[in-house]
């Protein structure tokens, strides 16, 4: 498939902190993230989304927003990719390159397990997700990837699906699901998935990757058809 490089226009100074961790290999390659031992890396002008990363318990605090910190258990500095600086918009085979992984744009499955390439994904002014405002991943009919360039040892990230279905996968295994909460309490890519639910909203959540032992996050996605994605992270 043909990928060309795609770049977000920075609209300020990105909020990108904490951890994220990388999804396994579905069936399309249609998710990963990555994750790295850093100290403090100004992307290049290659790069399509800029970051920012904190050691364990610190809180981040460019933006004023976004004060989150990874587990206490972690040893690993933590990455956050947040959207609200950002804008643009992106098809199937589009590619951004970062300082630390690596996101592509791919296929999505539908419910009757027919794969379209037609679909978009958007920077969005809106926080459905009830992530970092003021902006968010919109996905319609297109899955994410994020693929690290140093495999992670975890990941989350915040997301709400409004409608249809959700294409899932971590480490090159595949899931296609009504819901994300079908995948909560399953294993995925050799990882235990964990679904949870945010402020009794039924759309609303948080979805956290956690490897086994001996096991690592080489990449994870995800995709819907009204779905949106915020403050991605990974350690």
């Amino acid at each position: 498939m043909f990928q060309k490089h795609h770049k977000l226009i920075c609209l300020g100074v990105l909020t990108m902190l904490v951890a994220c961790a990388a999804p396994a290999d579905d069936v399309l390659d249609a998710e990963s993230m990555p994750r790295q031992l850093l100290t403090s890396i100004a992307p290049s002008d290659d790069d399509s989304l800029a970051l920012h990363e904190r050691i364990p318990g610190e809180i981040a605090t460019p933006g004023a927003v976004g004060a989150v910190s990874p587990p206490a258990s972690t040893a690993l500095v933590a990455i956050w990719y947040d959207f609200s600086p950002f804008a643009g918009s992106f098809a199937v085979g589009d590619v951004i390159n970062l300082a630390d992984a690596t996101i592509t744009f791919h296929q999505f499955q539908w419910d009757n397990f027919v794969w379209t390439a037609n679909g978009g994904a958007e920077v969005v002014a809106s926080n459905f997700a009830a992530g970092t405002p003021s902006k968010e991943l919109n996905l319609n009919n297109i899955m994410v990837r994020v693929t690290p360039d140093t495999p992670a040892a975890g990941a989350r990230y915040l997301y709400a699906d409004l409608g249809g279905n959700v294409n899932f996968g971590v480490n090159g295994e595949f899931r296609n699901v009504g819901d994300l909460i079908a995948l909560d309490g399953t294993m995925v890519g050799g990882c235990n998935i964990s679904v949870t639910k945010i402020g009794g909203n039924p759309h609303r959540g948080e979805v956290q990757i956690t490897p086994q032992a001996g096991v690592t996050i080489e990449k994870f996605g995800v995709g819907g058809q009204e779905f949106y994605l915020d403050d991605v992270r990974f350690w």
